[in-house]
């Protein structure tokens, strides 16, 4: 991502177990700089510019999640709405997809979201993404 500042990336899964690791993922930072340190061998040096938690917040998130209210909020705190996209698992799944794809609807519509948050994951910031 640092080589590639305008690539979009879109996960599945509402970005898997990245949402539940947010803290870990800043302990993966303060390692990054440990291993870093001048003591060590050049070709132990790593670095990065930015903590490592950006770069997995600047993805864009799916909703194939099932029905899970709580989820979709989880992954909502840690992206944002504007980097989470309605999406399914066509035709995977119960009915060819279409009951898992209700289930996700309904889960948009019972999680506790604020403002706009609900256009934005159902459509204005796949629009704003692809820039159509």
């Amino acid at each position: 991502m640092q080589r590639h500042p305008k690539r979009k990336v879109i996960t599945h899964h509402l970005g898997g177990m990245v949402p539940y690791f947010g803290a870990r993922l800043q302990g993966l930072d303060a390692e990054i700089a440990r291993c870093s340190s001048p003591e060590l061998t050049k070709k132990s040096v790593v670095t990065l510019p930015r903590p490592i938690g950006e770069h997995f917040r600047r993805s864009c998130n799916g909703t194939a999640i099932s029905y899970a209210p709580e989820s979709l909020e989880c992954g909502l705190g840690y992206f944002g709405d504007s980097h989470v996209l309605f999406t399914t698992d066509v035709p995977v799944g119960s009915a060819s997809g279409e009951q898992w794809t209700r289930d996700i609807l309904r889960a948009i519509a019972d999680a506790e979201l604020a403002g706009d948050a609900r256009a934005r994951i159902l459509g204005d910031s796949a629009t704003a993404l692809l820039g159509v």
